[in-house]
C-alpha cells in the first residue's frame, strides 16, 4: 500500500489523522475508517467544517455513508443541504 496524502481533522479536542492510501487506480480512498470507527466525512460533518466537507465531496468515489444523518442529527442544516445536493448528481 502507497500513502498518498495526509488528512488530518480535529475532532472531539483530538487530532485524527487519516493516511490515506492510493488504490490500484491511482485514487487516493478518502472512505477509509479511523480506529474509532469513523471516517473523513463523518468527523468533518460533525466537526461542522463545512469546507472540509465540499472538499471531500470533490474526491471521486466518496462515499455518504451516515454523514447525512450526523448533520441532521446535529442540526447542521446547511451541510444536510450540501450533502443532499451532492447525492442527487
Amino acid at each position: 500500500m502507497h500513502i498518498s496524502a495526509v488528512l488530518v481533522l480535529r475532532s472531539s479536542g483530538i487530532l485524527r489523522v487519516f493516511l490515506l492510501p492510493r488504490q490500484d487506480s491511482g485514487v487516493v480512498d478518502v472512505n477509509i475508517v479511523d480506529n474509532m470507527g469513523q471516517f473523513p466525512l463523518q468527523v468533518a460533518v460533525k466537526q461542522e467544517d463545512e469546507q472540509m466537507v465540499r472538499f471531500l465531496l470533490t474526491v471521486k468515489d466518496v462515499k455518504l455513508r451516515d454523514a447525512l444523518l450526523h448533520a441532521i442529527n446535529r442540526g447542521n442544516l446547511s451541510i444536510a443541504d450540501v450533502l443532499l445536493k451532492w447525492d442527487e448528481q
